[in-house]
């Protein structure tokens, strides 16, 4: 269970932030937006934590999935949202929650722990799962069929977002020394690290390709921007 006090918030055009956290939450992640506004996250809530989309005018949708505890993790310009869900054993499963509040659950094949963070307009998710003890990432298609990769085999890799080409962004590797990717719809993985990172953690991929997230020197941590093209842009207050 959370321990911390967190609040949504979402800054608008105009630099003006508006708090959104669903009412009596002491804890609430945003975790995506889409075109029209609507944020998707999740929320402590009194039998546990909750997904949640709140719409561009403040109203809060709530869900979980048979009671356990609902992390929504990404949300499309269609409404759709995908994240996954914690059972009774702590093992995690994927799911995808149409405009009109249906879940549908799914895992990956032969996995003990699927997670769905990604869904673009397609409807085409990414995520990770574990088999074996080890995690890898995937690509879940329309019809529901599981494609599996990793940038290196043998070491956890983590897919955070993709973008309308199908482009996927994420980070690879242990917990204290990841590194960025990018992997293009055919399949191409790019590795990258900005100069001097020891630790870099792509989380959110645009529309024209370019990946957001933070990375780690001795000196602290920092922002950065990569371009479709590679360029990396350090990003500093």
């Amino acid at each position: 269970q959370p321990t911390t006090s967190y609040h949504g918030f979402v800054r608008d055009a105009w630099g003006t932030v508006t708090l959104i956290d669903p009412p009596g939450s002491p804890f609430t992640l945003a975790r995506r937006i889409h075109a029209a506004g609507a944020v998707a996250g999740y929320f402590q809530g009194s039998t546990g934590v909750q997904g949640s989309v709140r719409s561009r005018s403040g109203h809060f949708a709530t869900f979980d999935y048979q009671g356990n505890d609902t992390l929504a993790w990404s949300i499309n310009d269609r409404g759709i949202v995908t994240g996954y869900y914690v059972d009774g054993s702590g093992n995690q499963h994927g799911f995808l929650r149409s405009l009109e509040g249906k879940i549908t659950p799914f895992d990956v094949p032969g996995s003990t722990s699927t997670s769905a963070t990604g869904i673009n307009n397609e409807g085409i998710i990414v995520g990770s799962y574990t088999a074996s003890g080890i995690q890898h990432g995937f690509v879940r298609d329309l019809h529901g069929k599981f494609t599996s990769f990793d940038p290196v085999e043998g070491v956890a890799t983590s897919p955070t977002s993709i973008d309308a080409e199908g482009t996927i962004t994420g980070y690879y590797g242990p917990t204290i020394a990841t590194h960025g990717f990018v992997r293009s719809r055919q399949g191409t993985i790019t590795t990258f690290d900005p100069p001097d990172s020891t630790q870099t953690a792509p989380q959110s991929i645009a529309a024209n390709g370019a990946a957001a997230g933070s990375f780690a020197t001795e000196l602290g941590p920092h922002g950065f921007v990569r371009t479709r093209h590679g360029k990396i842009i350090v990003i500093d207050r």
